[in-house]
């Protein structure tokens, strides 16, 4: 135990040694950096290092002025700025040795690597399969879209009703809110006029949608009443209103349909260019891993001796000679 702390003794000693040695050699480089790169009374000059020479080095790796110089926002003064370059040319220095240090005391480096490499190799595949996707769907045009929609139309239910018409919200103690119900409840194009020229400076929210689906449930949150019944709401009501801490709610419905129903085909093709993309994205996924199963099997980088990868099964076993 007395040896193993002698040697851990001098390890720290050598480390101290090492950051000083450091230290002093930028000390000085600093010194010529500010003034280069500050002129009279703290003011920056026109007068530039450059930016690409290194500070410091440590084994492979070294810091360059320019990704100091790039931390160091502009405006501060020559104090701030020579602490701040000092903070982050430390904080470098630690990072490299203690790091140094580390490697050459922890005994089971090489799970370390094999932990890095796995969390490299899992990151670009995230990333790959991110750019499937967004591929994928730019991918699908609207004529697909529509053509799967009308083959399997009577296959998409509404899990919940959807409604067009208007909501808006506005203070109970607001000027004209007489107006308001009355422009809401009649929701004649003259009222609609109306209605947006005052809720686009007097109300709290105000939204327009008689001419999209919206889902009742997105509408139902934002209106602070227990809806029991959701279907029996939509089909017996055309004017809502409701008031609670201060604030008084309007609602108008125009159009509706009920859970069950089959879904409008504005409504569905969100889902449907996902649910495509999804596909797509599989498809391609398992297309590209084929081809590299082959590849790898006739390089003979992948040796497929008791399960064939492509065709998904075991392999029968050869006879013992």
């Amino acid at each position: 135990m007395e040896h193993t702390s002698a040697l851990s003794q001098k390890k720290v000693v050598s480390l101290q040694v090492e950051m000083k040695c450091l230290r002093s050699t930028y000390v000085i480089l600093m010194q010529v950096i500010m003034a280069a790169v500050f002129g009279a009374c703290g003011e920056p000059t026109a007068v530039k290092p450059d930016n690409d020479r290194v500070l410091l080095s440590v084994g492979d790796s070294a810091l360059r002025l320019s990704k100091v110089v790039a931390r160091i926002p502009e405006g501060l003064s020559e104090a701030d700025s020579t602490a701040l370059f000092n903070s982050i040319v430390d904080a470098w220095i630690q990072d490299m040795l203690l790091t140094k240090v580390a490697a050459e005391n922890i005994p089971d480096m090489d799970r370390l690597d094999r932990m890095v490499a796995d969390y490299r190799n899992r990151l670009i595949m995230m990333e790959y399969r991110k750019r499937m996707k967004e591929d994928s769907r730019k991918s699908i045009s609207d004529a697909e879209v529509k053509s799967y929609y009308e083959a399997h139309a009577d296959d998409m239910r509404l899990e919940h009703p959807v409604i067009k018409g208007i909501y808006i919200k506005v203070p109970s103690n607001a000027e004209r809110i007489e107006n308001v119900r009355q422009w809401v409840f009649s929701a004649s194009k003259e009222s609609i006029d109306k209605l947006e020229k005052y809720g686009l400076k007097g109300a709290i929210q105000y939204d327009w949608f008689a001419d999209r689906w919206v889902d009742w449930e997105i509408v139902a949150e934002q209106i602070p009443y227990r809806f029991y019944d959701a279907d029996a709401f939509v089909e017996s009501t055309v004017n809502f209103e409701t008031e609670y801490n201060g604030s008084t709610y309007f609602l108008h419905i125009s159009e509706y349909l009920k859970s069950g129903d089959v879904m409008p085909y504005s409504f569905a093709t969100e889902q449907i260019r996902e649910m495509m993309s999804e596909k797509y994205k599989r498809d391609s996924e398992s297309r590209l891993m084929q081809s590299l199963f082959r590849k790898a099997i006739d390089d003979g980088s992948l040796k497929a001796e008791g399960f064939d990868p492509v065709g998904h099964r075991m392999k029968p076993e050869m006879p013992s000679r």
